[in-house]
């Protein structure tokens, strides 16, 4: 059929584990594969997800790829390539200009037994290959409810230029997510959903996944969290509970087995004392 295809990524994130996902759409149906490995090399996987759902998940993706520019590009350009052998067939590996801090992208698109390959380094926001991320990432936040899958790829997510690590997980009671890192990047969106939440409403925010803030937030943080008492955080990090404390959110209001009972300076490094709730 003339949407029936074979799309595969792999991920080479700086900080974190390497995975590879494969999207299969055939008729009216598509079955999505995850692996994260443990050792890239020996291709030893540490979490594997699969998935069955409807065709009509990928429209979204399938309209993209129909208009995608299928190119080995970094942010300079490719760096070179050369030639090796794979179960005797000559394979044409690219080498792609990196840094020390952000993610490769490597991939084909198998349709009608031509294959087109691709690749990139830590696309800027905006660009096409970014654009294919939100793209992707949309399509696994529909399809994946497996918890440690969901957790990786929530962090992956934060490789790329997209936006504020946010999720509503349900309406009653009304609940988040608020998941890796937040910078001045997303400050305005943060903000914005602070100030969005009603008053009057049992809240709670699940930080159970959650990377770190800059302390450049912590005042206003406090300034929006001050007026709303129903506002409750759901098993937070250790740098969550940390986060929280400098904060100043009330440990009545944390939702956690472990808390922050105070944290001091000694010698110029800060001491932390925790305690079970």
């Amino acid at each position: 059929m003339a949407n029936d295809y074979v799309l595969t990524l792999g991920f080479g994130p700086s900080f974190m584990r390497a995975s590879e996902i494969s999207i299969q759409a055939k008729g009216d149906s598509g079955l999505l594969d995850m692996r994260v490995y443990r050792n890239y090399k020996t291709r030893e996987t540490s979490i594997e997800n699969k998935a069955a759902f409807p065709a009509s998940k990928l429209i979204k993706l399938t309209t993209f790829i129909k208009n995608y520019k299928f190119q080995i590009k970094s942010s300079i350009d490719t760096v070179g390539s050369h030639k090796v052998f794979v179960h005797g067939d000559s394979v044409l590996v690219y080498d792609i200009n990196m840094g020390s801090d952000g993610i490769n992208v490597h991939g084909d698109f198998n349709q009608n037994n031509i294959t087109h390959k691709f690749a990139f380094w830590s696309p800027e926001k905006g660009t096409e290959n970014a654009d294919l991320m939100v793209v992707l990432f949309d399509l696994l936040d529909k399809v994946f409810t497996e918890q440690r899958m969901i957790n990786y790829v929530e962090q992956l997510e934060q490789y790329f230029p997209h936006q504020l690590g946010l999720k509503k997980l349900s309406d009653e009671p009304l609940t988040y997510k608020l998941f890796g890192s937040i910078t001045s990047n997303e400050k305005d969106e943060l903000y914005n959903f602070l100030q969005s939440m009603p008053l009057n409403r049992k809240i709670i925010i699940d930080m159970s996944n959650y990377s770190r803030m800059g302390s450049m937030f912590f005042d206003e943080f406090n300034q929006y969290c001050a007026s709303n008492r129903n506002i409750y955080w759901l098993n937070p990090t250790y740098q969550g509970l940390i986060d929280l404390y400098k904060i100043g959110i009330p440990n009545q209001q944390i939702i956690s087995k472990k808390k922050i009972i105070k944290i001091t300076e000694k010698d110029g490094s800060e001491v932390i004392t925790s305690g079970k709730n």
